[in-house]
């Protein structure tokens, strides 16, 4: 009965052993190498060109999560199909954007400068 026992220990032992032998193993955190995201710089003509774009940024950016730059230019990141985009543009163009302010077409400004 006693060598029953033994036995059956050293049993239970090896295969606790096994066991987190093959959970140590399968840690991929280890092996893995870590992913970069590439960041894509466009302007915010640029974005406009692409419907998708647009759409992605009306809905993660606002102007309250504008990042202000130097040139007095602001930065929204946001991420579309995985990949990080930063748009930039001057606050004029971002209040138009999100059409806050009116910008008048070329021909009528011409027309506005040359009545005053």
């Amino acid at each position: 009965m006693e060598v029953i026992m033994k036995t059956m220990k050293f049993t239970l032992i090896a295969a606790l052993l096994a066991f987190l032998m093959v959970n140590v193993a399968g840690a991929d955190d280890f092996k893995s190498k870590p992913r970069f995201s590439v960041v894509k710089n466009i302007t915010l003509e640029q974005a406009k060109k692409n419907p998708g774009i647009v759409n992605a940024l009306y809905s993660q950016v606002d102007l309250g999560k504008l990042i202000p730059s130097k040139d007095y230019m602001y930065v929204g990141e946001m991420k579309y199909h995985g990949q990080v985009y930063r748009v930039w543009g001057s606050y004029v163009e971002w209040l138009a954007f999100f059409r806050l302010i009116i910008i008048p077409p070329v021909h009528y400004r011409d027309e506005m400068k040359a009545i005053e």
